[in-house]
């Protein structure tokens, strides 16, 4: 079988490193080609990770509506003839569009990677008035709790559930430099590591953790932002880190982020909506207590006191109040959690038994 697999860019985030992970696993048994509608720079992370046998083609689309990205498109499917073009992101359905209309023999697969609060989703609701096209489309959606909303709006539609999966984690060669700089700031050897990682924008309310981190200086707590390298233009990022307190610290773009998450003790995510993010089933895999915000598929990952804690708001002092939470806990409760944890991400979130469920549809 021959399967694209179309993104607007191969960045660092956690809906690229799915479509890379995925088609690793498509391409033991399957022709994969990865399509980039950006292009692909030194500076990722993800494109570096495709297997050799998997073909990359980026389409060095600059911002703005792109005609020429309709060509390229249009001419690489005439010539490849793929039997499934599975597309990912928002910023990607306007491209492909056109050719549902017009392809008989292509099936055409849309993972949402956003929960329906995105403001990302507007095509979407767009593309909902045209249901001659839409119901053309197998619709996925990446969590049961996102799933449910999409059934209740968009009634008339069909979805389906696959859930996010991931590759197991594994050290890089760069551990132990990553646990020197980590120890050196620590307070001392009892200190609490919390981390988060993730692009610094509005969404992911970075600024919920500095301000609840500000609360929290009389403990023995530190938090590693791991995000958009500190030494490029982000206005965001310099009003952040012009407020943080000194028990914050920003880290910038890391190659081994498993590492740092390895080596922190609870994961930390403020976000106001997202999807079913890949860095909390890494933290999942690796056991570590989760602090989150009850933000799209996050609430399917966590349950509350079981394998991690949920804010109900994005109060400060409700955010507060579930980070002592986990420093108060015992040796026995962390193990609970870890196991908990580790079991949940076997038994739902491995990328083996998401590209089963893929391949499913596609056959169907």
């Amino acid at each position: 079988m021959k399967i694209l697999q179309v993104i607007s860019s191969l960045g660092n985030g956690g809906a690229e490193k799915f479509v890379v992970e995925l088609s690793n696993e498509l391409s033991k048994n399957h022709d994969v080609k990865v399509c980039s509608f950006k292009k692909i720079e030194e500076w990722m992370i993800f494109p570096k990770k495709l297997n050799k046998n998997i073909e990359v083609y980026d389409f060095k689309k600059k911002s703005g509506i792109s005609f020429k990205t309709f060509i390229k498109l249009f001419k690489f499917l005439v010539y490849e003839k793929p039997d499934i073009v599975h597309f990912h992101l928002d910023a990607t359905v306007k491209y492909i569009l056109p050719f549902i209309l017009i392809s008989r023999n292509i099936k055409f697969v849309y993972t949402i990677h956003s929960d329906l609060n995105d403001e990302k989703l507007k095509l979407f609701n767009r593309l909902y008035k045209i249901r001659f096209i839409t119901k053309k489309i197998k619709l996925i959606c990446i969590s049961d709790v996102i799933l449910k909303s999409f059934i209740k709006q968009y009634p008339n539609l069909k979805f389906y559930l696959i859930e996010n999966g991931i590759a197991c984690l594994t050290r890089s060669n760069n551990y132990l430099d990553a646990e020197k700089e980590i120890n050196r700031l620590k307070i001392n050897e009892e200190t609490k590591v919390f981390i988060s990682i993730g692009r610094i924008d509005e969404n992911k309310n970075q600024y919920l953790q500095l301000k609840t981190f500000e609360l929290l200086q009389s403990e023995n707590c530190i938090l590693l932002v791991l995000g958009n390298d500190p030494s490029k233009e982000n206005s965001l990022l310099r009003n952040l880190i012009s407020i943080k307190s000194s028990n914050v610290f920003f880290m910038g773009m890391k190659q081994n982020v498993a590492d740092y998450l390895e080596l922190s003790d609870i994961f930390l995510i403020t976000s106001f909506n997202e999807g079913l993010p890949i860095v909390a089933l890494e933290a999942l895999s690796l056991g570590k207590p989760i602090i989150t915000t009850k933000a799209g598929g996050m609430q399917d990952v966590v349950s509350h006191a079981v394998n991690g804690f949920i804010c109900c708001s994005f109060n400060k002092e409700d955010l507060m109040e579930q980070a002592k939470q986990c420093l108060k806990m015992n040796e026995e409760k962390l193990l609970e959690i870890k196991e908990n944890n580790i079991i949940k991400f076997k038994n739902h979130y491995g990328i083996e038994s998401a590209t089963k469920k893929y391949l499913q549809l596609y056959f169907a």
